[in-house]
Formats: structure tokens, sequence, C-alpha cells
């Protein structure tokens, strides 16, 4: 593992923002997991976004014993509100997001901050999994550019499991108007900054499980609605139709249609076939207006296409990709019918 003396000579400080709401159960695993990580320059930013839960009394007790902790108590405004909260009260050099009701390895932060270091990232990343198991090989790491992070489904999408340097996000914010996508948005938002201004991210993943993400059905990652999740597909699409720059249309217009092929499947699987009618035409719409452009060669925006025109094969796509999907989709159309 790590020395953890080499952070400490440098007094490197990450901070980690929490946003909470209604968490009570697992606020206990989530902080004991971070705690007790060997790397110890954390400021934890814990943001209770009106918790009714006894949330609160909970952060108050481990305040009481670690000084490290930050405690925002603020009325209920999203997720979005919170994390930015958090940001305002960031003194670290580094930002790192974890969720209330996920856990990370002991060895987290000192192995990817190592990682960061070494190679002067700007972001860095890791693969997530349902459960963990800590040993001493970080696996394979791959180092990202710009459109690498892009094309990268694990860098492009959530912000949970990340560690960036606080440069790299400075000015950038989370759209509170969101509620879905909001993560995917804000990660194209910093591209986005640093491509206008012809700077070069150094992204890195590491393929190794280091953060484990929740898989209770309450949690955000299972939640699904295509009202929901329409506000952040219209951000995205406005900005793949009005940007001047190529590149970055093409980057927010391939986002967009893997948002709207996720809306066409969701309501597919509800039988919402007015809604899925909609969206189909969305998807046209949007494959329509790919041009040539230096993030996707045309092999790559091949599947886009194919997909956006005939949106069934997606689904079947889906199925082979992951056979777990079958049942899925019993399971969905069942709750359906008996909610009705």
């Amino acid at each position: 593992m790590p020395n953890n003396n080499f952070y400490k000579d440098r007094e490197i400080l990450v901070s980690v923002i929490i946003p909470i709401y209604n968490t009570a159960p697992y606020i206990n695993n989530c902080l004991d997991s971070i705690l007790g990580n060997t790397y110890k320059e954390l400021q934890i930013i814990c943001v209770n976004d009106g918790s009714n839960d006894g949330s609160l009394e909970i952060l108050q007790e481990y305040g009481k014993n670690d000084s490290r902790i930050l405690i925002i108590n603020k009325p209920n405004g999203g997720v979005c509100s919170a994390r930015n909260a958090g940001l305002k009260e960031a003194k670290g050099d580094y930002i790192s997001f974890v969720d209330s009701d996920d856990v990370i390895l002991e060895s987290y932060y000192e192995t990817l901050m190592k990682i960061m270091i070494e190679n002067n990232a700007d972001i860095i990343d890791c693969q997530k999994s349902a459960s963990l198991h800590d040993d001493d090989d970080i696996g394979d790491i791959s180092i990202l550019n710009n459109y690498g992070i892009v094309k990268n489904k694990a860098m492009r999408t959530y912000v949970a499991g990340k560690i960036y340097k606080k440069t790299t996000i400075r000015n950038c914010h989370f759209k509170e108007s969101l509620v879905l996508g909001e993560d995917r948005v804000f990660n194209l938002d910093v591209i986005k900054m640093h491509i206008s201004k012809n700077h070069e991210l150094n992204g890195i993943f590491v393929n190794k499980p280091m953060y484990c993400y929740a898989s209770r059905s309450g949690s955000a990652t299972h939640l699904y609605s295509y009202e929901k999740a329409k506000p952040s597909i219209d951000y995205l699409q406005e900005i793949a139709n009005n940007e001047i720059n190529v590149d970055l249309a093409t980057i927010y217009r391939f986002e967009c249609i893997r948002e709207y092929l996720i809306a066409w499947y969701s309501l597919y699987l509800l039988g919402d076939k007015k809604g899925a009618k909609k969206v189909s035409h969305e998807l046209r719409t949007m494959a329509k207006g790919i041009r040539k452009n230096n993030v996707y060669s045309w092999k790559e925006a091949f599947p886009f296409v194919i997909f956006a025109y005939v949106p069934r094969l997606y689904r079947i796509f889906r199925i082979i990709d992951d056979p777990t999907m079958k049942q899925f989709e019993k399971n969905v159309r069942k709750n359906n019918t008996n909610s009705c």
C-alpha cells in the first residue's frame, strides 16, 4: 500500500462533500468508511439537506468526536443544492464527492491521491461495485484526455467516487433545477469549460472497485423518471443545437441521444406508446444533426445513429449485453400492472 507519509509531509487537504437526505440507516457505515481511511488529511463536509429521520442527530454525534467533520444544516433543496453548499465551504486543494448511503475502501484516498499526484491528474475515478475487497493490486490505469474522458462511461457520468483537482472545477456548479442527470451535466460542463479555453484535461480511470454504491430500491440511482430527466435532456439538447464549436456540440448531442434512448426504453417498458413515439421523433432529429467531428469516428458514431432511428434495436442490445435485463423487464411490467 502507498506510504501515508508521502501526503502528510505535503499536507494536501481533500474536501469530501456528502449530501444527506433521510439516509439515517446508512450514514454510520458511510462515515466510518471515510473516517477509517488511511489518508487522514480530510475535510469532511456533511450537508444535511432538510432530513427529518434523525440524520442530523447522527451527524452531530460524529462531529463531537472528529474535528475534521463540518456539518451544514439547510432546508431541503435537492442534491445539487447540497453539493453546491458543500463546494462553498471546501478548503481542500482536491474535491471528492461521496453519497451518504455508499462506502469506500480503507485505502481509497491514499491510493487515488498518490496516483493523482504522480500523474498530475485533474480528475480521477475508479470502478464502482455492490461489494468491495481490498488488496494491494490497483489494477490497470487508463490515462485519458478530454475526449477520452467523454468516451469513458464512468468518467462522464457520476460525480460520486471521483476526486477533482479544485482548480479543475473552479467556477463550476451543479444546476439546481435538475433532478436526474445532474452529475453528467456537471462533468460535461467541466470538460466544456476546459475545451473552450483550449485546456487539455488529464483524467485517470483506475480499473479497481474502490467505491461501493447503494443497491437499495430507494437509492437515487434506481429511480428513473422521464419527467424528472427531461430538464437535463433539454439542457443537453439546447447546447447541442446552439454550440458553434462542432466538437463540443457533438459531445452534448451524443449524450443527449444516450439520455433519449434510456427515456425511450423506460417509456417502452411502462407501455407508454405515445410517449415512446414522441421520444423516437426526438432521437431521429438529434441523429440528423451529427456532423464530422474530432471526438467520435464514424465507426463509433454508427451505433448511435442506428439506435436513434430504430430504438427497438437498443433494447435488444441491452438484453444481449446483460441477460438479467429480461427479468428486469418482467419485474417492471409486473409492478406497472399491479399499480394500475
